[in-house]
């Protein structure tokens, strides 16, 4: 059982990994999970965020500092477990990557769908 009462069985999982690499002081580079509008945890650079939910359609975004990623809908079955990989943008022409942090914060981070592999 759970304590929110639903069987464990019932429950979905949602994965943020944070993929990036960061010099320094690890807190600086982690990533703030959202789900759904309220803050769900942090996944510091190199670990992921488990966060288990209920099923059916969910939002998740991240944010550093004042940078933020696009909203992600996602729709959970009972008991699937979702990776989602929260990192920058890479590749493409860096004046264009800069001009997105600069003049669009709300867009300048990434969080992608992974396949889902057996382990």
């Amino acid at each position: 059982m759970t304590s929110e009462g639903g069987l464990a069985s019932d429950r979905s999982t949602i994965v943020v990994e944070n993929t990036r690499k960061w010099f320094g002081d690890q807190r600086l580079g982690a990533f703030h999970v959202a789900l759904d509008g309220t803050r769900a945890g942090v996944a510091s650079p190199g670990q992921q965020l488990d966060i288990a939910c209920i099923p059916g359609p969910h939002t998740v975004r991240i944010r550093q500092w004042w940078y933020r990623s696009k909203p992600v809908t996602v729709d959970l079955r009972a008991g699937e477990v979702l990776r989602l990989v929260a990192s920058t943008p890479r590749g493409g022409n860096l004046l264009i990557r800069m001009a997105i942090l600069i003049f669009r914060p709300s867009r300048s981070l990434s969080l992608d769908k992974r396949a889902n592999v057996d382990p």
